[in-house]
């Protein structure tokens, strides 16, 4: 056994209290019984691998401290100063098992655990790491550190690294203690990995791929703050979370990462901002202390929200919670074949702007977020992006609607092919904007500088006569004179001659002709139909199967997010649309048939293509108005209808859609003027007894209406006929009524002027008798006196 220490005495050895299983029983009469129960394995690695290194360096330290013990920071003072310190003095003894033997024990431990194949490297990493633990007096530069001298010692006599420079060793904690007096960071809360249920494998959520490369390794992280907060109303069914938020700042790239753990599922939620971002969250007077400063402020605001479905980390107090970012476009777009609702989000800017157009009073630098919504999976996704917008409605709209036709999907799962994450391709705009400006200067290019002011106007008005003999038309008065009306002209024609007099047989004629026509281009737009639904008309019963989906969008009716899709089932001047309401986070849906519709346009050539332009926003118009109502008087399902946006016209749609219709939607004017007549009858009674100027004025309003009817409307009326021509009563019955008031006050003015006139003249007699009696009663006391 001595063989292996070389020439190093057992009596500098036996002061170590955990080699005491290593050394013979000789030198250690009374063995711990707790060390001599080791593993014979643990022993002979040791003997074998460690102690022909360690001894010696042992001995070393032993010196060194020997030394060095006339310092107090090395062993307490002594009652007598002139007495020598040996190898067997009770304080050194204390002073190693307090500072050597326990980690040395431990580190001996780990290296025969670690398998490793350079046992004293990894024992010397070991003690190396303990060393930062041990704090001696720092007042004292030249101290020996035990663990550090040792570790040094290990590695300088390592025979597998002889001869190979060292590696600098690390500083001791009584240095670093002495160079700065920041105390130490806090360490992050080590929160173990959650595991999913189906696989048992572990899964750590680590920072999202978008921060990929502004977060690096370890070493270059510092750790600036830890804050625990129980955040209310953010779980399920409203519950409370505790989570714990750590500050980690990167010291080369000057980014702080707010990354918040929930404690019961191990969740990770983090916020990544630069420090342009962190001066910009944190006002002016926080920002004293420098960057630490508003770290530090940021962390103790640093709360979890809920943005759409997920949690998010955000600050108290800050912009991005005191303001709600307004909705600025809501629309949907396929990404895929799979359709996503997109709203775009406008908030102040987090970054300076980059694309050097400076703001003014037309345009403003703001971020846009873009949140998209998969109803199928009910998954959000979020891309944000810094762009100049005008401030004019319309023109900010389509720089918006612009910025989301460019959206494509940035990452894709491997595993579920699902998407990821979203963004833009920078390519892709380039290109895009390289063709708008080569457009643009072909145009201009193209334009004829000299040309006429009143061309436009010309071209115009000559095609308003050439219309007059189109061959479109020519055909139709051929078919109609070879029906039997031999004088068929022209409607313009008839109407711009002086004597314009209609027959009701030429009108009905010329009604049926038209029909005639229609039915034939029906025919063809119901082949179109085939083609772009697939199959034959004679295996689909009916036209409720023959219809094809033109319109599509995310949209809030009552409160509540659906998507709105617009089927047609025929193509015609007279055309039914079905209008689908579906709720996903309900998972109902609502039908409403609008028929009577002018559906002509709305349906491509190519398979899947929507309406745009003109169209689109039609029927976007007309999806803005529908509503949800409940039936039975409020108690019973819900239903959709489609409310007109003027209060006035939807009493009035109410009313004309009670009334008995023909296939084109039409009221024959008896009715419409029985209808008026009755409405006449009912404000009558209802008003019966007050005289008041209002009576009046709804009658007149009336009146005027079923003169209106009476002299201007054809025998069938349609809906917006019957609109012009409640507007126009309303703008008469207005007019009679202002004439009337105007009358009224004219006399009413009158009227008071007389009875001032009277009261004056009743005044000034009394004034006159007065002064008459006054002067008959002085006369009288004159004489008497």
């Amino acid at each position: 056994m001595p063989s292996i220490y070389g020439e190093v005495p057992l009596s500098s050895l036996s002061r170590y209290g955990f080699l005491a299983p290593f050394l013979p029983s000789t030198s250690n009469p009374n063995p711990d019984p707790s060390l001599a129960s080791k593993n014979e394995k643990v022993i002979n690695f040791v003997c074998a691998e460690v102690l022909p290194t360690l001894a010696p360096a042992l001995q070393k330290l032993g010196v060194a401290l020997e030394k060095d013990a006339t310092n107090d920071d090395v062993l307490p003072p002594r009652e007598d100063d002139d007495m020598d310190v040996d190898s067997q003095s009770m304080e050194l003894k204390i002073f190693l098992a307090h500072h050597v033997n326990r980690a040395l024990s431990n580190g001996v431990e780990d290296t025969y655990r670690a398998k490793t194949n350079d046992p004293l490297d990894h024992l010397a990493k070991f003690l190396f790491a303990a060393s930062k633990d041990e704090v001696l007096n720092p007042e004292f530069d030249d101290s020996v550190n035990p663990l550090h001298f040792l570790a040094q010692q290990l590695m300088r006599e390592n025979p597998l690294h002889k001869g190979k420079p060292i590696p600098p060793p690390h500083p001791s904690p009584h240095e670093l203690a002495k160079r700065t007096f920041n105390p130490p960071s806090p360490k992050p809360a080590s929160v173990a990995p959650s595991r999913s249920i189906k696989d048992g494998k572990v899964h750590e959520y680590g920072v999202p791929k978008s921060h990929v490369g502004l977060v690096s390794n370890d070493c270059e992280k510092e750790v600036v703050g830890v804050l625990e907060r129980n955040v209310t109303n953010i779980g399920v069914g409203g519950k409370s979370k505790n989570i714990t938020i750590t500050a980690i700042r990167h010291r080369e790239k000057k980014t702080v990462l707010f990354r918040a753990i929930d404690t019961t599922s191990f969740k990770k939620y983090d916020r990544l901002l630069n420090e342009e971002q962190l001066k910009l969250m944190v006002p002016v007077e926080l920002r004293e202390n420098g960057l630490s400063g508003a770290v530090q402020t940021l962390l103790e605001r640093a709360t979890l929200v809920r943005v759409c479905r997920g949690l998010q980390v955000s600050f108290i107090d800050t912009p991005e919670l005191s303001t709600p970012p307004p909705t600025l476009f809501q629309t949907s777009k396929k990404f895929d074949g799979r359709l996503f609702i997109i709203d775009v989000l406008s908030e102040p800017p987090l970054s300076t702007n980059q694309e050097g157009k400076e703001e003014d009073e037309h345009s403003e630098y703001l971020l846009l977020r873009c949140r998209l919504y998969d109803p199928e999976f009910s998954r959000y996704y979020e891309a944000t992006r810094h762009r100049t917008l005008p401030r004019l409605i319309k023109e900010r709209k389509e720089s918006v609607s612009e910025l989301v036709e460019g959206l494509t999907i940035v990452e894709v799962d491997e595993h579920t092919s699902r998407p990821m994450r979203f963004g833009w391709d920078e390519k892709v705009e380039e290109a895009k904007a390289v063709a708008k400006e080569s457009s643009l200067k072909k145009k201009f290019s193209e334009m004829n500088l000299h040309q006429h002011k009143l061309a436009s106007w010309d071209k115009s008005h000559r095609s308003k006569f050439e219309s007059l003999s189109s061959p479109r038309l020519d055909s139709a008065l051929n078919d109609a004179r070879s029906l039997g009306g031999a004088d068929v002209y022209p409607l313009e024609a008839v109407r711009s001659s002086a004597t314009a007099s209609f027959d009701v047989n030429e009108v009905n004629e010329r009604e049926t002709v038209w029909q005639l026509r229609r039915d034939h281009a029906l025919i063809k737009k119901r082949g179109k139909l085939q083609k772009r639904v697939g199959g034959s008309w004679k295996k689909k019963k009916g036209t409720r199967d023959l219809s094809v989906i033109v319109f599509r969008k995310g949209m809030k009716i009552d409160s509540r997010r659906m998507i709105v899709s617009v089927e047609v089932f025929n193509e015609t001047i007279n055309g039914t649309l079905r209008i689908t309401a579906y709720d996903p986070e309900n998972s109902e849906a609502f039908e409403l048939v609008l028929q009577h519709w002018d559906t002509r346009g709305l349906v491509g050539e190519k398979e899947g293509a929507v309406v745009r332009g003109i169209k689109e926003k039609a029927l976007t118009k007309t999806c803005k108005n529908l509503r949800l109502v409940r039936t039975g008087g409020g108690v019973g399902p819900r239903t959709l209808i489609l409310w007109e946006a003027d209060v006035w016209k939807g009493k009035l749609k109410k009313a004309f859609d009670l009334l008995p219709a023909d296939f084109m939607g039409r009221v024959e004017r008896d009715n419409v003027l029985d209808c008026l007549r009755g409405a006449k009858r009912g404000i009558t009674s209802f008003l019966e007894g007050i005289h008041d100027d209002m009576h009046d004025y709804a009658v007149q309003y009336i009146d005027g209406i079923i003169s209106r009817v009476q002299r201007d409307a054809w025998a069938n009326v349609d809906y917006e006929e019957f609109c012009a021509l409640c507007g126009e009563g309303e703008e008469e019955g207005e007019k009679k009524f202002a004439s009337d008031l105007s009358d009224k006050g004219k006399t009413k003015a009158v009227e008071e002027t007389k009875a001032v006139d009277e009261t004056k003249a009743v005044e000034e007699t009394k004034a006159v008798e007065e002064t008459k009696a006054g002067e008959e009663s002085k006369m009288e006391e004159g004489k008497e006196s």
